[in-house]
This record gives C-alpha cells, structure tokens and sequence, in this order.
C-alpha cells in the first residue's frame, strides 16, 4: 500500500500487503485491513500516515474483513465482517482506534454481504446495505443507532 501525491512527487510505502484502506479524519494515519492465513482471518491495521510500522489493532479468525472506515471523531473505527466460509453471519466490528476496545454490532441475519458502512456526521449511528439474497439481489438499507 503506497501513499501517492497527486500533482507528483515519489509515492511512499506505508505498509505491505494491505487493502481497503480509510484516513482518519485528523490525516495522521491510516486504517486497513489484510486477509488471508489458514484458516482464513481477518485483521485490522493502523499506519502513521507518512509511513512506519503497522500496528494490528483488531484480529478475526475465520472471518473476511471489510473495508475499515473512521467514526467523525477518529476514535472508533468500524469493519464489517463475514464468515470466511458461506453463509450468513455477517457482523460490523467496532475497534477503538488505539487498539483498546473492541466490540461486535450484530446485524439482522441475511444470506447476503455488507456493503462499506458509513458513520452519520454526529458518528452515532452506521449506515449500508445488506444484500437478502445472493441469487435474485435484492438487498435493504439498514441504520443502526450505536448509543444502545
């Protein structure tokens, strides 16, 4: 994964194989996931934002990891998961951005994926889309309010 300057300049490593990446919303660093291993497991990094060593600061086994994206505040980072075998059991992780915290945010049961989660302004609540049924495609827009 690369930092590249957009009007030029020399790209900077960040860190090695990762994926799906967001920047906190201050600029200093970045989120991303990797994924893969035997079994299959899931994890979430953060980067200094001008390079230096990744820290892992949440781990799910058995689980794919979705594209991580920053609560307003930069405090909590959200990453929605799947059972790295089929079937349904998707859920979104919520990881404290300093690797402190964590917890699991279940959502309704579905045959289908998650789409990228997005945090409202006051970052109180996540919004996506979970697919119903991977055959016919239809999927629903779910809100779900995170101060419970």
């Amino acid at each position: 994964m690369y930092r590249v300057p957009v009007i030029g300049g020399t790209p900077r490593k960040l860190a090695a194989g990762g994926s799906d990446a967001d920047w906190s919303p201050d600029a200093r660093a970045v989120a991303f996931v990797r994924n893969g291993g035997s079994p299959a497991t899931g994890a979430l990094f953060v980067v200094p934002a001008e390079g230096g060593e990744p820290k892992r600061i949440g781990r799910w086994p058995s689980r794919v990891a979705g594209p991580p994206r920053f609560s307003p505040d930069g405090r909590t980072i959200a990453v929605p998961s799947l059972p790295a075998n089929a079937g349904g059991g998707a859920k979104i992780e919520l990881v404290a951005a300093d690797g402190s915290a964590d917890r699991t945010l279940p959502v309704p049961a579905s045959l289908g994926a998650l789409s990228n989660v997005v945090w409202d302004t006051p970052g109180k609540s996540l919004l996506f889309a979970q697919g119903m049924n991977v055959v016919y495609g239809a999927s629903r827009l779910l809100h779900e309010d995170l101060r419970s």
